[in-house]
Formats: structure tokens, sequence, C-alpha cells
């Protein structure tokens, strides 16, 4: 990686941790004059996603895009996994201080990504990851998540109350199947059509503030592409307000939906995809939140953060997905 970084002064060249990563190490490099940001990627045989390139392909697309709020990429190391990355100077926002201003601009970060010409300069952008172009392919992708479940060990007090979290999510899923599927039947649509690709968005993926810096300037860097492609916007929408790091109020739901969806010929018919989708997304969250009880999962999150308390990121989780279930019964 010091490669990269030719013509730059290295006589002062140091390198720390600078944030927790959930999937990936991230640092950042000291120079004599200035700072980058280093990422290096999670892989495995289980996990062979190119998350670096689907990361680098979102922000060169942005840039091109015109979109300054992201952070510019300044070199890669494709063998090793490496990407080096402008550093951001900023915070996360917490849950209590976001407001409706902060709302749009992540809404206006989405539409500025699905411009007029979107079609035409995306088509070197992957597939975002688990994207789906149907209400069945949804389905099925939950489907497979809740089965992948039934892997959890009951060795200790906190194996066994996942598991009887996953007993809750299995019978709320099915429940939830049954509304989906009538609610397909009110509004004619089959499960099985597949969205046009006119309606696809170029999507950040793993979007929300979670995933964001506030600058001292008041504005808001997002940063975290490597999951990010083309998807369906309604999942898109659904998962903004679905992650449960820095949730977003569903207050702001249908104004998101009003300033982001108008990109298509459809807006009406996303609107009420992402309508009909937000209750499945939900139980999807739910059971990404129990992934630090899976094998592979804790493996990637021992990757990011090796000095991380196993026990107590699994209580973490564990609380996220009593209030999850909570808030699908009310």
């Amino acid at each position: 990686m010091l490669l990269t970084l030719q013509g730059e002064d290295l006589s002062e060249f140091s390198a720390c941790p600078c944030r927790e990563g959930g999937n990936n190490l991230v640092y950042e490099i000291h120079l004599r004059n200035k700072r980058v940001l280093a990422k290096k990627y999670y892989r495995s045989g289980q996990d062979p996603r190119d998350r670096l390139g689907a990361e680098w392909s979102l922000i060169v697309y942005a840039i091109g895009q015109g979109i300054s709020n992201v952070p510019k990429p300044i070199a890669k190391d494709e063998e090793n996994g490496i990407g080096l990355y402008e550093f951001i100077e900023g915070r996360k926002l917490s849950t209590q201080e976001l407001n409706a201003r902060h709302v749009d601009m992540a809404a206006d970060f989405f539409v500025a990504l699905n411009g007029a010409d979107r079609a035409e300069y995306a088509k070197e952008m992957p597939v975002a990851s688990e994207a789906c172009f149907s209400i069945a392919d949804h389905c099925s992708l939950i489907d497979r998540r809740v089965a992948r479940l039934a892997a959890i060990e009951i060795d200790d007090e906190a194996g066994k109350e996942a598991r009887s979290y996953v007993a809750e999510i299995e019978k709320v899923w099915t429940s939830t199947k049954r509304v989906i599927k009538a609610e397909l039947a009110i509004c004619q649509l089959e499960p099985d059509q597949v969205l046009p690709s006119v309606q696809r968005c170029v999507s950040p993926s793993d979007f929300g503030f979670h995933n964001a810096l506030l600058r001292p300037d008041g504005g808001v860097t997002f940063i975290d592409f490597e999951y990010a492609g083309l998807d369906d916007p309604a999942k898109m929408a659904a998962d903004f307000f679905c992650q449960p790091q820095v949730p977003v109020s569903a207050d702001h739901f249908e104004r998101f939906l009003e300033r982001t969806m108008f990109f298509c010929d459809d807006a009406e018919g996303l609107k009420r995809r992402a309508r009909i989708l937000l209750p499945a997304q939900k139980l999807k969250w739910a059971c990404i939140m129990l992934n630090d009880f899976l094998p592979d999962d804790a493996k990637r999150r021992r990757f990011a953060n090796p000095e991380a308390e196993k026990s107590l990121r699994k209580r973490m989780q564990l609380d996220k997905v009593r209030v999850a279930l909570t808030a699908l019964k009310h």
C-alpha cells in the first residue's frame, strides 16, 4: 500500500484504527501533511463478495455524476483487497439529533445518484448485494435468512435466548407473508412480476445514518458502499428505515418516499411497493441482528474488530432484536 502513496512524504507515516468496522479493517493513515483512510475488506470462501469493487464502483460513479459528499478514491490494491480513500472529518449523528433536514440530505443523495442519465452511466455498476427485483425474490431471500438461523447453537444463555427469538421471527414472518399476499391481490400485482430495468435504481445499499458522517460545516458525507449496486428502490427505502444502528423515525417515511421515488415514471407504484415491503424488510433486519450467533458471520465481525468483547456484542444484538420484534407486533 505504501507504493500507492508515491510522491507523498512518508517520513512521519503511521497508522491506527480510526473506528470500529462491522465488516472490514479500517485505518487512519497519518502522513506528514495529511490523513487518508485505508480499508482492508473482508474475504472468505463462504462470503466471496467483491466489497472493494462494489464500493469503488459506487464512488467513481457518484463522482462522475457530480456528487461531492462521498470520500474521494485514491488507490486500490485488488489482489489484497485494500482501498485507500480521502479521510473525512466528521462524526456520526445520533438518533436523537436526526431531523427532517438530515433525512432530506439522504433523499437528495439518492436522487443525485439516480439522475435521468443513470441508465447510460450505470452500465458498469454491479448488481447490489442481495438485490431482488420481484416481491417473490424478496420473500425467498428472507425465507433463506430465517432458515440460516436454525444453525444457532444453544450452548449458553445467549444462544438459548437467540433461538427463542428465532421461533418468534418464524411466527411473525408466516403472518407477514399472508398480509403481503393479500395486499398484492388488492393491488392486482403478481409476486413474480419482475421490476422493469427502467425502475431499478443505483442503490448505496446498507443506506442510513450509521454510514454517514456529519461534517463540521453541517453537511453530511455518505460512506461505506461495499454492498452497493443496482437494486429495487423500494428495498433501498425500507432498509433506510430498518437499519438499527442509527434508527430513523418512521414519521419521515412518507416524506422520504415522496422525495426519492419520482426518479422514474411510476412513482406511485414504487411508493406502494415500498409500503408493502416495509414489514418484510423489518423481519429481514431482525434476522441480520442475529448474525453474530452464526459462525461465518461471527468470523467476519472478529476480522473487523478483533478486540471486541464477543459476549457484549451478542447481548447488544439480542436487545435490538427484542425491540424490533416488539415493534412488529404492534
